[in-house]
């Protein structure tokens, strides 16, 4: 009963990883799309042209990007930094596929891959933090461009706007968790391992219908294997 209770817990946190790993997949993508030109107010790079201001100049420095010109409707944004994105990308394509080889590995009760899934789990773990730290820091530094006045371009005196960066940071809270979610993954997948399936003996006590053998039976064999010598 306890090595199917532990089973199932180690098997909900790969599950949980998964849906993460999907889950910001999908927002990731979204994020991707760039929105330079709204109603009220254009993207423009720093020479004054637009043509792909999210790829060169000054925005393409302080990506993500996010603000609202006074009396506008709709934000204008640069997603993330192609280099976020392939961390990010390849992170979570990787874990999802290893979460559906780690559910596996749990219910057949591969012992040698389990102690695989505790090494791939750690590193998933260090991959998350990286993709954390990464992307927290250029939410800072284009944070701190935005509210300084937004160096490098080109716009009136009198232009009024507000930065919104509350969907990257956003993104950076997913990273978070996703590290958590593997962390305790690899707690309980070791827990697991250790507890029943260290030995034998532990996994027979698992089984509810083994029973420790008597006195008589225990002679019984010691003498069988004596003739047989």
């Amino acid at each position: 009963m306890a090595r199917i209770l532990s089973s199932t817990i180690t098997i909900i946190f790969y599950i949980l990883c998964a849906v993460l790993a999907l889950a910001t997949l999908i927002i990731s993508g979204i994020q991707a799309i760039n929105v330079t030109k709204t109603d009220l107010g254009e993207l423009k790079n720093a020479d004054g042209s637009d043509d792909s201001p999210c790829s060169n100049g000054v925005y393409a420095e302080h990506r993500p990007l996010r603000f609202m010109i006074s009396g506008d409707t709709k934000n204008l944004e640069c997603g993330w930094p192609p280099s976020n994105q392939a961390l990010r990308f390849v992170t979570c394509i990787v874990s999802l596929i290893f979460c559906i080889v780690g559910i596996l590995c749990v219910v057949k009760r591969k012992k040698v891959a389990l102690y695989a899934c505790i090494i791939l789990s750690g590193l998933f773990a260090i991959a998350f933090f990286a993709a954390m730290c990464f992307d927290a820091n250029s939410v800072r530094i284009s944070y701190m461009w935005c509210t300084g006045g937004l160096e490098g371009v080109q716009k009136s005196d009198d232009l009024s706007y507000e930065c919104n960066y509350i969907t990257y940071a956003g993104m950076t809270g997913l990273d978070v968790l996703g590290c958590l979610f593997w962390i305790v993954t690899l707690i309980l997948t070791f827990r697991h391992v250790r507890r029943h399936m260290s030995d034998d003996h532990h996994s027979r006590l698992d089984d509810e219908n083994y029973r420790e053998p008597t006195f008589d039976e225990l002679m019984k064999k010691n003498q069988d294997q004596a003739t047989a010598y």
